[in-house]
C-alpha cells in the first residue's frame, strides 16, 4: 500500500524536508543520507516530520524517505491516494509519575485518554514523541526530581514534546518549567485536558501554560482509570481531592485546593467495572481521604461509610481498603460504623507525624499524642490485630532531642505494620518556613536512621502478635516459585510450596486468589504462612 501526502501536509513539511533527497538508509548507522548536508538520524527525521505535520502517517513518511520525487508531484496529484491513518496511531506517549497514589491514578486516567484517541502509550519516556510528567511538590527533593527528569528527557528526546502537569506547575506557575524547555504546562485543574493541550502545541508550536487559581475549583473532576496502577490485582479509585486542614509544614492544601468529593453513585459504577474485570481489592484514595464527603454536607465519617456500604453490594469476592485517614476523623462513632463492614480491610494508614505534643501543636495537627494512642487502642479493641501504618516527620523546626525521643517512644509503644519516615522539607508559602530553630540536615539524617531501627522492631512486634492468626491473603506475584501477597491488615506474606523428596508439589494458586492462611513466622519485612484453602495440588516429577 502506497499513500501520498496531500497539499496541506506537503506545505507544512516543505521547509523542513526539502533539503533531503534520500536514496537509501544505512542499516548500520540508522542514518539517512542527505543532499549536500550532514547525515541525519532516522529517528530524529521521523520525529521532525511528525511534529511538523501532526496528521502525517508512517506510510506518508516512508514515501518521503524512499520516494522523495513524489513530493513535487503532490501539488498536482493529491487526489490519487490519501492516507487512511491518523497521526495518533503512530505517536508514542510515555509517562513519568512522581509522588502519591493519587498522581498514579490520574496518570493512568490520562494515559487511557491518549490511548482512546489512537496514540501508542508506552512505558517509560525514552524514545517517545510525547513525554508526560505528573509532578509532585510535597518536598523540595520531589521538585528537584521533576527538574532532573525534564533535563534528562530533553537530552534523550531533543525533539519530543515535554508536558508537565500537577502540583509543581500549580505551585510554580509554570515559569521555571518553561525555562527548562517544557512545551505544555498544566496545573491540577482539568488534567484530562492535557491531551487537547498537547495536540494544540503540535499544531501551533507555541508553549502552552494553563495554571489557574485552584481555590476557585469547586467540583470534583470525575476522571476514571479502568485498570490498576501497579500491574497487580488491586485497583485504585480516586474519591476525593483537596484539603482544608492547612498543616503548617504542608504545601498540598495550597496546590490541590478545597475539598471536592466524587459522588457515591460514580464511585459505585467505577468499582463495579473493576470487580467485573477481575480486581480483588479496591483501594479508596484521595489527597485527604478522611475528608471525603465534607463538601457533600453529609458528615465526613458517615459519607465514607455510605461509600463502603454501597460498594459492598457489588457481587463478587473482593475487599475494600481505605487510603490514609486523619486521626481527627477516627473517633468512637466512626469505629462503631465501620467495625461490622465485612469487605472492609482491617487496616488504616493513620498519620501521626510526631510523638511530641509540642511539635504536633506547632504542626497544626489538632490532636495529641494521647488522643492518637486512644484511637489505635479503640481500633484494636474492636478488631483485634488491626493494622496501623503511619507517617512521621523528623527535624521539624524546634524539634529538640527530647521531643524527637518522644517520637521514638511512640513507635516503641505501638506495634505498627509500617512506619514511613520523612525529613522536614521547608516549603515556601507555608507558616513553618518562617519558624525559628531550623534543624541541620545532618541531624535529620541521624534521626531518620535511629527511627528506622525502632520502626523495624515495631513491625517485628506486630508480626509476632499475628503468629497463629488466620487471615485472607491476595497472592499477587510469583517469583522463583515464591508467592507474595498482603493480608487484609497489611502484612506482607510469602509462601513457598512444599518440596518433597524427589518430587515437587506445586499448588495451583492463581494471581489474585484470596486465600485463607495461617500466619507462621516473622521474617523481618514479611511473614511466612500456611495456606488453608488450596486448590488440588499438581504433582510432577522433579527433573
Amino acid at each position: 500500500m502506497i499513500s501520498l501526502i496531500p497539499d496541506a501536509k506537503a506545505d507544512l513539511l516543505a521547509p523542513k524536508i526539502m533539503p533531503i533527497a534520500a536514496a537509501d538508509i544505512n542499516p548500520k548507522s540508522n542514518c539517512i543520507p542527505a543532499m549536500g548536508i550532514a547525515s541525519t538520524s532516522a529517528n530524529k527525521m521521523l520525529r521532525t516530520m511528525r511534529i511538523a505535520s501532526p496528521t502525517i502517517s508512517r506510510v506518508d513518511i516512508a514515501v518521503f524517505i524512499l520516494l522523495p520525487f513524489f513530493f513535487y508531484a503532490f501539488k498536482k496529484h493529491d487526489n490519487i491516494i490519501k492516507s487512511n491513518f491518523s497521526k495518533e496511531q503512530y505517536m508514542k506517549v510515555g509517562f513519568l509519575t512522581l509522588g502519591c497514589k493519587v498522581n498514579q491514578y490520574e496518570t493512568r486516567a490520562v494515559a487511557e485518554k491518549f490511548s482512546s484517541k489512537g496514540y501508542e502509550v508506552t512505558s517509560g519516556t525514552k524514545d517517545v514523541d510525547i513525554a508526560i510528567i505528573n509532578s509532585c511538590s510535597v518536598t523540595s527533593m520531589a521538585e528537584k526530581k521533576v527538574r532532573q527528569a525534564i533535563r534528562k528527557m530533553r537530552r534523550e528526546n531533543p525533539d519530543s514534546v515535554i508536558a508537565v502537569m500537577g502540583c509543581y506547575p500549580q505551585r510554580d506557575g509554570g515559569a521555571t518549567l518553561k525555562s527548562l524547555g517544557c512545551n505544555v504546562i498544566i496545573g491540577n485543574e482539568s488534567k484530562l485536558g492535557i491531551v487537547e493541550k498537547v495536540e494544540k502545541f503540535l499544531k501551533e508550536q507555541s508553549v502552552i501554560i494553563d495554571v489557574t487559581d485552584i481555590n476557585r475549583c469547586k467540583t470534583f473532576e470525575n476522571i476514571q482509570a479502568t485498570c490498576d496502577i501497579d500491574g497487580r490485582k488491586r485497583a485504585y479509585i480516586k474519591i476525593q481531592d483537596g484539603c482544608d486542614r492547612y498543616c503548617t509544614y504542608c504545601i498540598i492544601a495550597h496546590v490541590r485546593g478545597q475539598v471536592r468529593s466524587k459522588k457515591v453513585d460514580d464511585i459505585y459504577e467505577e468499582a463495579k467495572k473493576l470487580v467485573e474485570d477481575g480486581y480483588r481489592e479496591i483501594v479508596l484514595t484521595g489527597i485527604n481521604t478522611a475528608l471525603y464527603g465534607e463538601d457533600l454536607h453529609q458528615g465526613i465519617g458517615k459519607s465514607m461509610v455510605d461509600v463502603i456500604n454501597k460498594i459492598s453490594t457489588i457481587p463478587g469476592d473482593f475487599r475494600i481498603r481505605i487510603g490514609s485517614l486523619e486521626p481527627t476523623v477516627v473517633n468512637k462513632e466512626y469505629i462503631n460504623l465501620i467495625k461490622n463492614l465485612p469487605k472492609l480491610c482491617q487496616h488504616a494508614h493513620l498519620s501521626v507525624q510526631s510523638g511530641s505534643n509540642d511539635v504536633l501543636a506547632a504542626m497544626g495537627r489538632n490532636y495529641t499524642r494521647e488522643e492518637y494512642i486512644d484511637i489505635v487502642d479503640m481500633l484494636r479493641d474492636a478488631h483485634g490485630n488491626y493494622g496501623i501504618s503511619t507517617d512521621i516527620i523528623v527535624g521539624f523546626p524546634g524539634e529538640s532531642e527530647k521531643k524527637f525521643e518522644q517520637s521514638l517512644m511512640l513507635v516503641e509503644e505501638i506495634p505498627f505494620t509500617k512506619v514511613h519516615i520523612f525529613r522536614y522539607s521547608e516549603r515556601a508559602g507555608t507558616p513553618a518556613a518562617g519558624f525559628k530553630n531550623m534543624i541541620k540536615e545532618e541531624i535529620k539524617t541521624r534521626r531518620m536512621k535511629e527511627l528506622a531501627t525502632i520502626a523495624k522492631d515495631s513491625m517485628r512486634r506486630f508480626h509476632e502478635l499475628n503468629i497463629g492468626d488466620r487471615r485472607g491473603v491476595i497472592f499477587e506475584t510469583k517469583e522463583e516459585g515464591i508467592y507474595t501477597g498482603y493480608t487484609d491488615n497489611y502484612i506482607k506474606v510469602k509462601y513457598k510450596p512444599f518440596l518433597g523428596a524427589g518430587k515437587r508439589v506445586e499448588n495451583s494458586l492463581e494471581k489474585g486468589d484470596i486465600i485463607d492462611v495461617e500466619l507462621l513466622k516473622d521474617c523481618m519485612d514479611y511473614m511466612t504462612c500456611n495456606p488453608e484453602q488450596i486448590k488440588p495440588a499438581k504433582i510432577e516429577a522433579m527433573r
